[in-house]
């Protein structure tokens, strides 16, 4: 099944969509963001997630919930006919291209290829180095998925050989 993934961050999608031309896009920002357009995607094939930068709740906030990562999954669903009739070129961005939009890309990665999870995370880190998944997204999506506990422990183990420095490459 031909699938690819480019995770951005919102700065740098005029960039990556000239280069990629996405047929699917996924957006994860905080609630009251300005939702920017993907050229050539249709409102259809654009998921939106609202969700602040955050793996856990706290007040004031909107923390990623099943919901969201139950509209991912079923977005994930609704492409797969586009991978198995052609190739799905996905754009997944959020503010910094770091965490939520990595962990989204990773579950869907996981969902829609034949890719181990520590091969799906190797696959997102190839193109995006200073990736750091947020865990509540992973943690969410393993459980959706099925995973039965390995997203996450890819995840952990992943971190354990990288360390994160904050830097955007």
């Amino acid at each position: 099944m031909p699938l690819l993934i480019a995770v951005c961050g919102i700065h740098e999608i005029d960039a990556i969509q000239s280069d990629l031309e996405p047929t699917h896009a996924v957006s994860l920002l905080d609630p009251d963001e300005s939702w920017p357009r993907v050229d050539g995607v249709t409102a259809e094939n654009h998921l939106t997630l609202p969700v602040h930068d955050i793996s856990q709740p706290m007040p004031g906030f909107t923390h990623p919930q099943k919901a969201h990562i139950r509209a991912l999954i079923d977005f994930g669903e609704r492409m797969r006919p586009t991978i198995e009739s052609d190739e799905a070129r996905v754009l997944v961005h959020c503010f910094a291209g770091i965490s939520r939009s990595a962990a989204a890309a990773f579950a869907l990665t996981c969902q829609l290829t034949n890719l181990t999870e520590i091969e799906a995370l190797r696959s997102i880190q190839d193109h995006r180095p200073q990736m750091w998944p947020n865990e509540l997204i992973v943690t969410l999506s393993d459980k959706l998925l099925g995973r039965r506990g390995r997203m996450v422990a890819a995840l952990e183990a992943w971190r354990s050989q990288h360390l994160y420095t904050g830097r955007i490459l």
